[in-house]
């Protein structure tokens, strides 16, 4: 995958082009997500003076026949160049949800090579660096396999594994997206350079509380941990909780000194995950 995707790679959701002092919110999804799950959450966003750009991945949705990204570091060195060329002259914050956990903790530390470093780092649904996931299964189960094993753990809509003709367009994209993870999960995980907080589903079934609280692991600086209700597609099972959470969290971090602030979700540091 070359960087002719770079102009693409990141899709403005609000913008305020004339407004150079207004920070930004850059999204990288789950697996097999794409930007649209990221749009409810521009006019909140917006009414707080932040705007929201989201990764637009090949090998799902509009880009779903184009093909996607397998090579951890060509994504995050793509991703990179999109961010420098949008924000470089901006404060923003990067959240990623679940496998965009990984890709976004990965692309931290790119910026931060690159003199680039993201005013604060939220992440959701994802374990810590080096905690163990199990959950990602065989590498080299077969296509039944894996799609029965997605399938039960809720992470894809039943809907979709019935329809023959929609595997066969979204399974290139997932068997991708969880080769970035596993590529993520081996390599080597300097302590980030940047504030993090952590976000979780109470009911999640591949991250538990320890797995959250264990990314004070990753930083010098004690992160926040907040648990919202719901499984492990929290921001959209209870959307209204955590995204009034999410909105105030992300004005704060561009505000001054961070302050956490439970807002509706149940928050903890680590040690008390």
């Amino acid at each position: 995958m070359t960087t002719n995707q770079t102009p693409g790679l990141l899709r403005p959701l609000n913008e305020f082009a004339d407004a150079p002092d207004r920070p930004y919110l850059v999204c990288l999804p789950y697996a097999g997500g794409a930007d649209r799950v990221f749009r409810t959450w521009a006019a909140p966003l917006a009414a707080a003076g932040v705007g929201l750009l989201a990764a637009r991945l090949p090998g799902r949705a509009e880009r779903v026949t184009e093909t996607p990204y397998t090579d951890l570091d060509s994504l995050v060195a793509d991703l990179a160049d999109a961010t420098s060329a949008r924000l470089a002259a901006r404060d923003f914050a990067l959240y990623g949800h679940s496998m965009g956990a990984a890709v976004a903790s990965a692309l931290t530390l790119e910026l931060d090579r690159r003199a680039l470093a993201p005013t604060r780092l939220f992440v959701g649904a994802h374990a810590a660096p080096r905690a163990a996931r199990p959950w990602l299964g065989p590498a080299a189960a077969t296509d039944g396999e894996f799609l029965s094993w997605l399938g039960q753990l809720g992470l894809v809509d039943p809907a979709i594994l019935a329809n023959d003709e929609l595997v066969s367009l979204v399974l290139p994209g997932l068997r991708a997206d969880f080769t970035l993870v596993r590529a993520y999960q081996a390599r080597p995980h300097p302590r980030l350079p940047v504030p993090i907080s952590v976000f979780g589903g109470r009911s999640d079934p591949l991250v538990d509380a320890a797995a959250l609280g264990a990314w004070a692991e990753a930083t010098d600086e004690r992160p926040v941990v907040r648990v919202f209700p719901g499984g492990h597609l929290f921001p959209w099972e209870h959307p209204d909780r955590f995204v009034r959470t999410l909105v105030d969290d992300v004005a704060a971090c561009f505000a001054g000194p961070f302050a956490a602030d439970p807002s509706g979700a149940d928050a903890a540091h680590p040690a008390d995950a």
